[in-house]
Parts: C-alpha cells; structure tokens; sequence
C-alpha cells in the first residue's frame, strides 16, 4: 500500500484586514489551498478565496486564551499536513510579528512537517497608516519600536524597558495594549516620557470600522475608557502622530464605515467586493444564490450544432458560461459556432463573451429580457432565422415570445439552474457582521435570503439586522422581488452593471447615515 505523501503547512500572514493587503503569495497559495486555519482577526473575506471545497477551521484565537487552545491548533495543523493535505495557516498581520509563528514553525520543525513562512503587512505599520500616521518621518521621527502590550504572564520580571522607549525619539508603536493601557502610559510616564506627547488609538485599522482617537500621552487612557474602546487597536506614541491632521486618508472615502453583504454568487461577487472596497467599504460576500450548468441530451444536441444557428442570443453572464462550456466539451473549439451572429443582454453578458474571444453583434443597453427583445425586433426581419436563447431553467420567455411573433424560427434553451445554496461558513458570518446595506442581483437571491431570515438558521436579532438594512437592487425585478418580500428598496442600480450597483449603493448608504 502506498503512503500518503507529506503535506505542507503554509504560515501566511493575513495583513491588517484589508483583504486587498494579502500578499501576492499568500493568495497564490490561499487559492489552492486543502485546508485553511484562520485566527479571529482574518477578515472574513479573505477565506472566500479558498477554494470551494477546502476545510475551513476557525482557531479562535483571542488574547488570554489558555495554552491548550494553542496545542490544539498544533495538533491539527500536524495531522492534516501528515494526512498529505496542503495546509494554510492564516495569521492575522505577519506571523512573526506577536502572532505566535515562531512557536509554531518551532512545533512543525519538531514534527518533521515541512513548512513555508510567507510574510505579512503588520498591522504595527499599517492601521497606523491608514489612519494617516506614518511611523518615520524625516523631520519628527528616524526610527520605530514595535513593543508588546501584553507579555506573557509565565515570564519572570518585566522585559519591555521602559526607560529605554521613554527616551527613544522615534515613533513607539505598541500591540495588545488596550486592555493595559493605563498601565502602558503610566510606566512611559513614570519612566520620563513627555506628558503632552501625541498617541493614538487605532481600532481596526485598514477596516471599514476603523476608528482613530487622537490625545496626549496623560489624557488618552481616561478618553478611551470613556469612548468604550476596545481591541483589536494599536496604540501609537510619538511626533508621528501630529501629521494625522494632514495626511487622514481612508476616512475619506465616499463609504468608509459601511459594511455591505453581496448575496451574488460566489463566482460573480469579486469585482463588485473590489468595487465596494475601492469605496472604502467593508464587503462580506454571502452567496444566496448557486448556479449549476445543466449537461443534458438537449444542451449537448444543439451545441454539436451550434454552427447551424443564425443568432445566438444570452440574457445572462451564466448563459454563456453554459452553453459556451457545451460547445467546448462536444466539439472543443469556440471556433465551432460558425457564423452564428451574437447578442447579450447588458455590459456584463457581452464582457463575458469577450473574454472569450466573442464579440456580441447586438448589445443590449438597459440589461433587461424586455430591453434585448426590443433591441432584436428593431434589427429587421426575423421571418424564418434560426435563433437559439441559451439561459436559466427557470428563466421567463419574454424573448422567445417576441421573436416567435415575428416569425423567427427561436427555441429556448435551459442550460444552467440556480438553487439556494448549502449551509456554509460565509452565512455563519452574518451573526458576528453589523451589516448595514445588502446588494441583491436577481430576484432568486431576494427569495432565497428572505427565506434564510425566516429559518431557524439565524438568531432571531440577527434576522432583525439584516431586514432592517438598507436593500439595494440592480434592476427592476429585483426591486418587484424585494417589495413582495416586505423589504424597503432603498435605492436602484440606474444601470445594470457593477459600477451602477456599487453607486446605488454609495447612495444608500449616505441617506441611510442622513437619517441618524
């Protein structure tokens, strides 16, 4: 019998939160990766690049938890490499930067499971950053200190020197320190640090819940304690500090704060995710919908015999997908479809035909079946033309109808279905994720979510949340499926495209906080 082979374990810093901050390799290596064992403070979004059937483990890893919980991750981590699988650890910021990597690099070695450390941006220079700190600057500091918080209580004696930081004149920048905060500032303070030094305080930095407070040294304990700040934050001293006036940036962003849920399918959501984020958002993606080509009798007959259409129309993205992939399986060349003429039903639908070489003969703009079917009747006479309308299973005839009325010769064809999706970790998400604008596509994911808030899934307060959200269409009928459902349409893409939706979102968004 054959032994398994040896698995890798990949200890890959996850960056500050901002899901566009992963590295290169971390992602290379995320999108191929067996199983993913994540730390609390990954972005969620981050783990919708898993591929879709890979195990996805939360570690759990908060500050104070016992060292066993750390033994388990080990554990695991040890197991599934030994098993053959391709293991992603993924750690908050960089895995050397108090995120505990050492220790487990140290673990693997031990184990003789070979393992690979792929760096991170840390938070310690990023929230900072993002707040508009930066943490050398040639007129106010020549240097920086990354210092812990938060030592560990089995050492003996204190290690971090105080008086040392107080007289560094560079930027000090400490992690794991709210919780100890008063004691960080009292021991600066004690030890010679200047009383109206500049600090800041910055939670969640990069995130769309970011949040910046700016005092002196001998006053920011008492405002944080009155805020209610609490971690994840960074706590940074120094001259640095005095530049967030000028130089703040993410704040700036038409929707920084916002948190979105893009119920698109998995496939689709990204470039609307980027969109939002490039907004300053923080988008979760929870797919309410999955799509499942059909490969049938029917589908396989008509694309061996797709050269013999004289139009081929899509009115959606997932048509082309369907049945472009038949043509492909049946006679391996897009190069098949003869001189068959193209249409699509909006920017999205000829986009995906162009990325695969096609280019759509008739487009139609406003992205609707009513709208295409319109756009084909005024081309001219159809008496007799053969034409094909690849599309969903339960997709509507509007189409077929029309041209059937000016005696085309045209047939429906199924070739892709949706359903709900499974139970999955992104809708295990929603109870921890105070979102505040939801983004719907079709009018199945409309049902499909609707249905979720109804279920036993959800808590009955989270179900609350999400129905009291600001809900966001991209077209009409989306509008028609959220009204039926008993939801307030909050604002309507003007287009059906990503940039339109993303807009109609911003707009949501501002009236939304209008309203506080």
């Amino acid at each position: 019998m054959a032994r398994p082979r040896r698995g890798t374990v990949f200890l890959v810093g996850a960056g500050p939160g901002d899901p566009g901050l992963l590295t290169v390799r971390g992602l290379e290596l995320l999108r191929r990766a067996e199983v993913v064992i994540h730390d609390n403070l990954c972005n969620p979004a981050l783990l919708g690049e898993a591929p879709e059937g890979a195990e996805i483990v939360d570690a759990g890893k908060h500050s104070g938890s016992p060292t066993p919980r750390q033994a388990h991750v080990l554990r695991r981590m040890i197991r599934r490499a030994r098993e053959g699988r391709s293991v992603v650890r993924l750690k908050g910021g960089d895995p050397f930067v108090f995120g505990r990597g050492g220790e487990e690099a140290e673990a693997l070695a031990r184990a003789k499971i070979r393992f690979e450390i792929v760096p991170g941006v840390t938070s310690a220079i990023a929230a900072p950053g993002a707040a508009g700190i930066p943490v050398t600057h040639r007129a106010r500091a020549s240097g920086f200190a990354v210092v812990t918080g938060h030592e560990d209580p089995a050492k003996k004696g204190d290690v971090v020197d105080y008086g040392a930081l107080a007289r560094f004149r560079g930027t000090l920048i400490f992690l794991m320190s709210v919780r100890r905060l008063d004691d960080v500032v009292a021991r600066l303070r004690a030890a010679g640090k200047p009383a109206a030094t500049p600090a800041a305080l910055v939670r969640w930095g990069t995130r769309a819940a970011q949040q910046t407070l700016v005092e002196r040294l001998d006053r920011i304990a008492v405002r944080a304690a009155a805020a209610g700040f609490r971690p994840p934050a960074v706590f940074a001293v120094g001259e640095t500090v005095a530049c967030r006036s000028a130089i703040s940036w993410i704040e700036k962003r038409p929707m920084f704060g916002a948190r979105v849920l893009v119920t698109r399918a998995r496939r689709r959501a990204h470039e609307l995710c980027a969109k939002l984020q490039d907004l300053g958002a923080e988008a979760l993606s929870v797919p309410m919908i999955e799509t499942l080509p059909l490969r049938n009798r029917a589908v396989a007959a008509a694309a061996r015999r797709a050269d013999a259409w004289d139009w081929i129309v899509f009115s959606s993205a997932e048509g082309v997908d369907g049945f472009l992939g038949a043509v492909l399986a049946e006679r391996g060349d897009l190069r098949a479809l003869g001189s068959a003429r193209l249409a699509a039903v909006g920017e999205a639908t000829a986009a995906r035909l162009a990325a695969r070489g096609l280019r759509a003969a008739l487009v139609a703009r406003e992205g609707t079946a009513a709208a295409l079917a319109r756009a084909l009747c005024r081309r001219g006479d159809w008496r007799g033309k053969r034409v094909l309308l690849p599309g969903s299973a339960i997709g509507g005839r509007v189409l077929e109808r029309a041209l059937c009325a000016r005696d085309a010769d045209a047939r429906f064809l199924p070739v892709y279905r949706t359903r709900r999706p499974r139970w999955t970790w992104e809708i295990s998400t929603l109870e921890q994720s105070e979102v505040e604008v939801a983004v719907f596509t079709s009018s199945s994911t409309v049902r499909h979510f609707a249905a979720l808030l109804k279920g036993p899934r959800l808590s009955r307060p989270c179900a609350r949340r999400l129905r009291g959200c600001a809900h966001v269409s991209i077209g009409p009928s989306t509008t028609a499926a959220l009204r039926r459902e008993g939801f307030r349409v909050a604002a309507q893409a003007r287009r059906p495209t990503v940039e339109a939706l993303a807009a109609a979102a911003v707009r949501a968004w501002r009236e939304r906080r209008r309203r506080r």
